[in-house]
């Protein structure tokens, strides 16, 4: 039975939820860790201790916790949907399905269970496991058919079967009922996918326009750190010239001639929404790749403790990776394999071939290759192209949450000043960086998929036959189920289609002045 907290530990749980609140973990994980040591079996402490190590990126303790939880309150409904839910915002999907079923195996008042099967309909949707989502949903339109997340799921659902009837009404129902914002502006981007499937690609681009202006929350925050990115992008590309990636790569070489434990790592990036999580998809399908899909590791792990916070912005020694510490380096480099091995859920390096490659893919990672090269001088890089217009477009259109990146796409303007900075920093650091690297447009991939995958794995030196560049094509089966963190994953559900190649053209008249700003690039990828 679990203890009742005293007055004094009652006082100590706010200060921590205070300051979980206020983004504190370090001090929240410190009161919730105290408290644990005197409670070690309060369901409510547990959950909440993991949730603050979820919100800092410590799967791995998170994970401990949650399965504690499961363990030892498997029969409590309440409790397993929250370990549910904290599953899902650490991308979790499987875990999390386990612990919502295990919601349902009990007696559950009617509210509850809906709870319940709304967050398995909604997990299976994610896993493109569409078949018991729509049983989920099937429940759902019996005993709650005016809810406003049932009205949601149910668009979304009719939308994936391509019943584009019933997935306007249902997310026309949805967007007029009491959403939270956030919701409220993912049922007007999936009624504007229905609007655009159908042709009507006027009353698309103005759903979604309306739908940019509901006010979300941590748009500011998100905002303010948006700013420091761009500043921070504007400074490397004033400030770094070829011989600075020559001194990392010499010094991160000499450091590496002592280590022998380090894997083979690949990073796939781009700019957000030119095909990075198609290429991921297919090159996971190699027995000898994994991948991390969306990760943020190459950020927690090696560019914040190298570089620092963006408030104040580093100092140029420090964004120039002068007088870093070899054991902070070290440890950086340890901590980010240890993330990617978590998120691929692959063997210590000990136990795999040398010849393995462990893929991290990260959208936004041109702006951290110089602390790649200084790290992981033997790391390989591909860079997703696609046509810029088609790029900025997808931003603008994707339902994507609110980041310091997507605050970027609330206009085809502000995207393409965003795509602009991103690419200009390639443009300028592509001749000069010595970790190996290859660009891959994301139309070839498609158009060509078996010779372009040729292509990749010879860069990788990595001996295929058809059989297996064949199987490459095969990814859309393998998605249905998998974990996909990326906003893609619905799209990598389905075979390769050209149909989104050239889709600017259906919207070029909403462009204006953003063409003008993305035509050097247009010239440069040869588009």
């Amino acid at each position: 039975m679990t203890s009742r907290l005293t007055s004094r530990d009652q006082q100590r749980l706010q200060q921590a939820r205070a300051a979980a609140i206020e983004h504190s973990a370090v001090e929240a994980i410190r009161q919730y860790a105290g408290l644990t040591k005197k409670y070690p079996d309060h369901p409510g402490i547990l959950a909440e201790l993991a949730q603050c190590h979820a919100g800092a990126k410590d799967f791995e303790r998170a994970n401990l916790l949650l399965q504690q939880l499961i363990d030892r309150h498997h029969t409590s409904a309440r409790i397993m949907v929250i370990v549910g839910r904290t599953y899902d915002t650490m991308h979790f999907y499987d875990q999390a399905l386990v612990a919502y079923r295990l919601a349902l195996k009990h007696q559950l008042p009617a509210a509850d269970e809906i709870q319940a099967r709304t967050s398995i309909a909604a997990t299976c949707e994610r896993k493109n496991e569409l078949l018991e989502a729509q049983i989920q949903i099937d429940y759902l339109m019996t005993h709650a058919a005016d809810a406003p997340a049932t009205l949601l799921l149910a668009g979304i659902l009719a939308s994936r079967n391509d019943d584009w009837e019933a997935a306007e009404a249902q997310l026309r129902r949805a967007g007029q009922s009491d959403l939270p914002p956030l919701l409220k502006v993912r049922a007007g981007h999936e009624l504007a996918r229905v609007l655009e499937k159908q042709n009507r690609f006027d009353e698309a681009i103005e759903t979604v326009s309306i739908v940019k202006q509901i006010e979300r929350p941590g748009k500011e925050s998100a905002l303010a750190i948006s700013r420091q990115v761009a500043r921070l992008t504007e400074r490397m590309i004033a400030l770094i010239g070829p011989h600075h990636f020559k001194e990392w790569d010499s010094s991160a070489r000499e450091e590496a001639g002592a280590r022998s434990d380090q894997r083979q790592i690949g990073l796939i990036t781009g700019h957000p929404r030119s095909g990075t999580t198609l290429l991921e998809q297919m090159l996971d399908s190699h027995s000898a790749i994994n991948s991390a899909d969306e990760s943020s590791a190459l950020l927690h792990s090696l560019v914040t403790p190298l570089w620092g916070g963006l408030d104040p912005l580093p100092t140029s020694d420090r964004l120039l990776l002068k007088s870093i510490d070899p054991a902070v380096i070290d440890h950086g480099r340890r901590e980010y394999t240890k993330q990617l091995e978590q998120r691929t859920k692959v063997k210590p390096v000990g136990d795999l071939k040398r010849e393995h490659w462990l893929f991290d893919k990260n959208p936004e990672a041109i702006v951290m290759l110089p602390v790649l090269q200084r790290v992981l001088p033997a790391a390989r890089v591909i860079v997703v192209l696609r046509d810029p217009r088609d790029v900025c477009l997808s931003c603008f259109m994707q339902f994507l949450p609110m980041n310091p990146v997507s605050c970027n796409f609330d206009s085809l303007a502000n995207v393409a000043a965003k795509y602009a900075r991103t690419m200009m920093l390639w443009l300028k650091i592509r001749s000069w960086l010595k970790l190996k690297w290859y660009e891959i447009k994301y139309e070839e991939l498609v158009n060509d998929p078996v010779e372009q995958m040729r292509r990749v794995f010879d860069f990788l030196d990595l001996n295929v036959d058809e059989q297996s560049l064949k199987s490459t094509q095969l990814f859309s089966e393998r998605a249905k189920g998998k974990e996909i963190r990326s906003p893609s994953y619905q799209a990598v559900a389905r075979p390769l289609s050209s149909d989104s190649i050239g889709r600017w053209r259906n919207y070029e008249k909403c462009y204006g002045p953003a063409l003008q700003v993305l035509q050097p690039f247009i010239q440069k990828f040869n588009y």
